[in-house]
């Protein structure tokens, strides 16, 4: 995750990037209750940890940062193998206000940060604005 304004004088997005990274392990939380016969005679306890540092933000992928931010589910396809109606979905789901990323996968650590004949960066998310029939 790295975030930054075109404007010089705001900072928002700043101290967004630096409350994800220090977010660190929240209280443990009682699991649900477990009923039956032969409950356990103690309950786990169920931890969260986002990150904790600032070299815990590189890497991941875009679906680990929307669940993060929005607390929804993600969906995924592999552009090699697209569903029939993947255009669809693209409009529907742009229609409904939800956020759509995408990147280019990498096959090895030379491939990071190498920019493709369109100009796109191996290993960035990128967002989904819109969607046209070309």
């Amino acid at each position: 995750l790295f975030v930054h304004s075109a404007e010089g004088s705001e900072f928002w997005s700043a101290l967004l990037e630096k409350a994800y990274a220090k977010c660190g392990p929240s209280p443990p939380l009682p699991a649900p209750p477990v009923s039956g016969r032969n409950p356990p005679k103690t309950a786990p306890l169920v931890a969260h940890r986002v990150n904790g540092c600032y070299e815990a933000l590189s890497g991941g992928s875009t679906s680990e940062g929307f669940e993060d931010f929005t607390g929804g589910v993600t969906e995924w396809f592999d552009l090699r193998r697209p569903p029939a109606d993947l255009y669809q979905i693209i409009l529907k789901a742009l229609e409904r206000g939800s956020l759509l990323g995408c990147s280019i996968d990498i096959t090895s650590a030379f491939d990071m940060e190498a920019v493709t004949f369109k100009k796109l960066v191996k290993g960035h998310a990128y967002s989904v604005t819109g969607a046209k029939q070309v």
